[in-house]
């Protein structure tokens, strides 16, 4: 085998390693369901090809309540509620540790995707380490660049995240076709998995992933949605045509 099939036999063989993985659990008491999943995400870059550290090693647990607690008109199946048919209740946490922060990986890459296009002394291009030199003046630290050299209350802010992502009830009310879902939510239109038309009622989030990074199963749009308090109606209009 040539030394070039080797290292992309290598490369992949990381790549596999390296893939998210989730682990998923439910549990349901009568009408109250608890489930959850673990799932953890890493990337590598290397500066060469006998050099490579974490950038990113991030692990992700989700929980979800979901609650049918009007059913038939009755709340805890015991108390009439007028005008409401069914009503179910759901909320869902996300928390994240992305250790990098703590492992703090220590080389620089001097060059990135731009190469020498940074405005140098004499008129010419520098990289961007070279750059970051010159801007920093005499007294610039290489620890500038790295993620140690980031306070440790600042990796702190950054290494976890703590997010209710979504807490709403759904209505079905009784008497007319209405349904309402009131609550911190994602409102989706559009089933297009690479690109977003029609899906703009939430804005995204991109310091989580780029929109580049989320095909499913890994991400998807989901995770990276940012969810707002609103309402959201659905009137069933019933069959419009027959063939």
């Amino acid at each position: 085998m040539s030394e070039h099939r080797a290292k992309l036999a290598v490369l992949g063989a990381i790549l596999l390693a390296l893939a998210p993985r989730a682990a998923r659990a439910t549990q349901k008491f009568g009408p109250i369901q608890l489930s959850g999943n673990l799932q953890t995400a890493n990337i590598v870059r290397t500066p060469d090809q006998n050099t490579y550290e974490y950038i990113m090693n991030r692990n992700i647990a989700h929980i979800q309540l979901d609650y049918d607690w009007l059913q038939s008109g009755k709340f805890y199946n015991k108390y009439d509620i007028p005008f409401i048919d069914s009503s179910r209740l759901l909320i869902k946490w996300r928390g994240v540790y992305d250790s990098i922060y703590d492992t703090t990986p220590g080389f620089i890459q001097k060059e990135d995707i731009h190469g020498r296009a940074y405005p140098g002394p004499n008129g010419s291009f520098v990289n961007v380490f070279d750059f970051a030199k010159l801007k920093g003046g005499p007294g610039f630290a290489r620890s500038a660049l790295t993620v140690s050299g980031l306070s440790r209350r600042d990796r702190d802010g950054l290494k976890f995240d703590n997010q209710l992502r979504e807490a709403y009830a759904d209505i079905k009310l009784r008497n007319i076709p209405l349904s309402v879902r009131a609550g911190r939510q994602q409102i989706v239109w559009g089933e297009t998995d690479n690109f977003r038309m029609l899906d703009r009622a939430n804005s995204l989030d991109l310091t989580w992933h780029f929109q580049q990074e989320i095909p499913p199963p890994a991400y998807g749009w989901d995770e990276i949605r940012r969810p707002f308090w609103m309402l959201k109606f659905l009137y069933d209009v019933g069959d419009v045509w027959k063939l």
